[in-house]
C-alpha cells in the first residue's frame, strides 16, 4: 500500500473488523427485465438465451425473493438468461430449469433432453431442506449449460 491515505487494496482484507457484515445494494434492475409472467409477455427477440428459468408463483413476494436470491448466487449475466411464470410454447434456450415439481415428486433432478425438473418455489418455502438439492441442480444446469 502506498503513503497515500486513500490509496486501498482490492480486497476488504485488514480493512473490516473480524466477523463483520458488509451489505450492499444489489442490481436487480438488469435482472428484472428478464423476468415475464408468462407467454403474453415474451418479446420476439431473436436473441438466444443460454439458460431459461420457469418459475411459477413469482407474484408471490416470498417466491420471488427466493428465486432472486437463486439468480444472484448463479452470478449469470442478464444477456444470458430468461424467466417465465409459464415458458412460452416457442421459447427455446441450451438449458432450461423448470421449478415446479412438489415436495413429493420423483422426478426432480430429473432431465429430459435439454429440461431440468426441480423443486418448486413453493415447495422450497414450505421445506427449506430442498433448497439444498434444488442449488446442486441448479449448478448442474449451469454446468451443461456452459459446456454447450
Amino acid at each position: 500500500m502506498s503513503g497515500d491515505p486513500f490509496s486501498f487494496s482490492r480486497t476488504w482484507e485488514g480493512f473490516l473488523p473480524p466477523n463483520a457484515v458488509v451489505m450492499a445494494k444489489r442490481r436487480a434492475s438488469a435482472r428484472a427485465e428478464n423476468i415475464a409472467s408468462g407467454p403474453a409477455e415474451t418479446g420476439t427477440s431473436t436473441v438466444p438465451v443460454r439458460f431459461g428459468f420457469e418459475a411459477p408463483g413469482l407474484e408471490n413476494a416470498a417466491a420471488r425473493e427466493l428465486f432472486d436470491k437463486i439468480m444472484g448466487a448463479l452470478g449469470l449475466a442478464a444477456e444470458d438468461f430468461a424467466a417465465h411464470v409459464e415458458l412460452p410454447a416457442a421459447f427455446s434456450a441450451s438449458v432450461v430449469v423448470r421449478f415446479v415439481a412438489a415436495s413429493d415428486a420423483k422426478d426432480a433432478g430429473a432431465w429430459d433432453g435439454n429440461r431440468l425438473t426441480t423443486y418448486s418455489l413453493a415447495a422450497m418455502l414450505a421445506e427449506p431442506g430442498l433448497k439444498k438439492p434444488v442449488w446442486a441442480h441448479v449448478r448442474e444446469a449451469i454446468a451443461r449449460g456452459t459446456k454447450s
